[in-house]
This record gives C-alpha cells, structure tokens and sequence, in this order.
C-alpha cells in the first residue's frame, strides 16, 4: 500500500465508522421510500425523510465531537467524509423512476474521487490521509447538493408527526439492518 499500514488501518477504520454513520443517516429510509411517497406523498414524504436524514446527521456529528477526545482528527474527518453520503437523494430518484440519472451523478461521484486521489497518491506523492478524507468529503458533500438540485426542489415544511411516523416505519428494518 502506497500510504503504509498504519494510515491505511485509519483509512479503514474510518472508512468502517463512517459507513455505519452513514446508514444510521439513512435509516433504511431508501427501502421504504416508495411506501412512504405512495402513503404522505411526495412533499410530506421528502420533508420527512430529509429532516429525518438531517437529524441523524447532526447526532452524527454531535458523535464525531465526542470520538475527537479519543481518535485523531484523521479518522474523525474520514468518518464524516463517508457519512455525508447518507445524505444521498437516491430515494428522490426512485421514485420519479430515474434511477439511471442517479446511477450516472454516482458515478461520475465517485470518478472524481478516485482520479483524484489516484492523482495526489500516484503523481505528487502525497500520501496524508487528511488530504484524501477532505477530498471525499469535497466530492460527496457537491454530488449531495447537485443530486437535489439536478432532481428538482420540493417546498420544505416542516410536520414533526410526520418525522415520527417516518421513524416508526423504519426502525426495525434499521435494527435489521444493523445486524446482517
């Protein structure tokens, strides 16, 4: 490995953390995206599932503060920079049946990081981690605000019965989630 073994056993261990954060972030909410359109609705059900989304993301990152005493800021930053893709608008996607377009912001997504990382890692030497965290967060973050630009915007309200009712739908299928 070109970084070493104790950078790429943070790049791991990040990499771990942030995809449990990151489905906690999502909160099987893309699995049942399709009933909760066809039960609330499209508006109700997108402001459900993104402040939904939201909030789990603002625990994630209350979490991240609090794993900074413990871990270096390395890890805490690649844990983020993989969480934020939770963040996703897949569930948008599927339910306007243009799955294809998410499939190419995806991919193009995830082209930019790893040319770009191949690029600092191959071409310039640059083997800190921090860099490559920053650059995947960088990536993730505006592939997240151009999915929900590209798809179009709803108008955002607010209806905390309806963030409820999103929870209890999901909660099980989470847990399941968790432990397969």
């Amino acid at each position: 490995s070109i970084i070493g073994p104790e950078l790429y056993g943070k790049y791991a261990f990040s990499m771990i953390l942030g995809l449990f954060c990151a489905q906690f972030i999502v909160f099987s909410t893309e699995a049942t995206g399709r009933f909760l359109k066809n039960t609330m609705g499209d508006e109700r059900a997108f402001n459900a599932v993104s402040f939904l989304r939201l909030l789990h993301f603002l625990v994630i990152l209350i979490f991240s503060a609090l794993l900074a005493f413990k871990y270096d800021f390395e890890i805490i930053l690649g844990m983020i920079a993989v969480a934020i893709a939770g963040l996703n608008s897949s569930y948008i996607y599927e339910w306007k049946h243009e799955q294809a377009k998410y499939s190419v912001v995806f991919l193009i997504e995830k082209i930019i990081y790893i040319s770009s990382a191949f690029v600092f890692l191959y071409f310039f030497n640059f083997t800190n981690i921090y860099f490559l965290f920053l650059i995947m967060l960088l990536v993730t973050f505006s592939s997240c605000y151009f999915q929900y630009n590209y798809i179009g915007v709803y108008k955002v309200s607010f209806n905390f019965s309806d963030v409820i009712f999103v929870f209890k739908n999901n909660y099980m299928m989470y847990l399941t989630a968790l432990l397969t």
